[in-house]
């Protein structure tokens, strides 16, 4: 763990954090190297991780550590850095995930079962810094994360995190089957009861859907793939009933993810207002939970609305890379690896934003190589 006090210039470890000693191993990093460097187990390095999660509230700062069999979630004042056990009501046999924070200034905090996207058990937690009283809100899979909408505590997303269940581009039938990928809920009752509402969801079988289907909205490599290893999940800052997802294919969108239209249906009326799930695409979107993969939204450049030159395009790559180096593209299907790459887009996970380059190049101005 270390810290900077002056915007990010300079950097030091932080001398309390080392003090709890649980870094006592030595590996040598990389393998085929000489250097030695201390780590958490006698693993190998590609089975290490060290700190996990990070939260700074309340003029407290609260760190998660890749390890079990011990605790794992430890508090200090900004003041001092002298960090102590959160809480011996947190798990120890998982390893903690991620830490957000809710509207009452409550942790939700989640642990997953092996640092490799162990989603086969784990779970989701509350603690309340203002009693110190943990409660548990989810138990039996790995969660990659747990968020709270902003405006209201008692609305909640989580998702797994490498547990591979199904998932509906359409019907489940014998000619076409599911996609095996992480699994997405919702609670509105502060997490005392939770709903899935992954794409193809139903209540019950031969029940109405809670979620729409996938959608590739345009972008057909994506079809029959899954969204797996969901680290995060989030709503959007501007639109509360928006969930950006995080997947080892790209950025994910689903809409509408508060709409319970299914419940219509005991009522004789036609669902129209499910979640929606597809790739994010300047087209209208139908009024349902709609899951989509999201190359572009927040900040895009297409055919339909501009063109750009060569340079312009240079800038504002190098300025999306300089934001964010948590950028890729997703793997390609058969069909796409034998097809040129200018439907590729960058993605910006920090804002969720990207540049989508032109399919084509404006008359007389054609695009160079970057």
């Amino acid at each position: 763990l270390i810290k900077s006090t002056d915007g990010g210039k300079t950097w030091k470890p932080v001398e309390g954090y080392d003090a709890l000693g649980m870094f006592k191993e030595q590996i040598t990093y990389p393998t085929w190297g000489s250097v030695q460097v201390r780590c958490l187990t006698d693993g190998s390095y590609e089975t290490q991780n060290g700190v996990a999660a990070i939260a700074i509230t309340g003029g407290k700062v609260y760190v998660g550590t890749s390890i079990n069999g011990t605790a794992n979630m430890h508090v200090a004042s900004t003041k001092d850095d002298k960090f102590s056990v959160l809480s011996k009501d947190l798990p120890t046999e998982f390893f903690p995930s991620r830490i957000n924070l809710d509207a009452n200034g409550d942790l939700l905090i989640t642990y997953m079962q092996a640092i490799n996207f162990g989603g086969a058990n784990g779970g989701g937690y509350r603690y309340s810094p203002k009693t110190g009283t943990v409660t548990k809100l989810f138990s039996g899979a790995g969660l990659g994360s747990m968020w709270a909408d902003p405006a209201n505590p008692d609305h909640l997303i989580t998702s797994t995190c490498g547990k591979f269940e199904d998932q509906e581009w359409q019907a489940w039938s014998e000619e076409h089957g599911p996609v095996w990928g992480d699994q997405y809920y919702r609670s509105f009752d502060g997490g005392k009861t939770w709903q899935n509402f992954t794409p193809g969801k139903t209540s019950g079988w031969n029940q109405p859907l809670i979620s729409n289907y996938l959608q590739d909205g345009g972008y057909a490599w994506i079809r029959d793939f899954a969204i797996h290893w969901s680290g995060t999940v989030v709503t959007d800052p501007r639109d509360a009933n928006r969930m950006w997802i995080t997947s080892g294919n790209g950025i994910f969108r689903a809409d509408n993810i508060w709409s319970q239209d299914d419940a219509s249906v005991e009522n004789g009326k036609v669902p129209t207002d499910r979640p929606h799930w597809q790739p994010s695409t300047r087209q209208a979107l139908r009024k349902s939970l709609h899951w989509t993969l999201s190359p572009h939204r927040t900040a895009s450049i297409s055919p339909q609305s501009a063109t750009m030159t060569a340079s312009s395009m240079r800038r504002s790559i190098r300025s999306a890379c300089s934001i964010s180096r948590s950028w890729a593209a997703p793997p390609l299907s058969r069909s796409a690896r034998r097809t040129p790459m200018s439907g590729r887009a960058l993605q910006r996970v920090t804002t969720a934003a990207a540049i989508t380059p032109p399919t084509a190049a404006r008359p007389g101005r054609p695009l160079t190589r970057l």
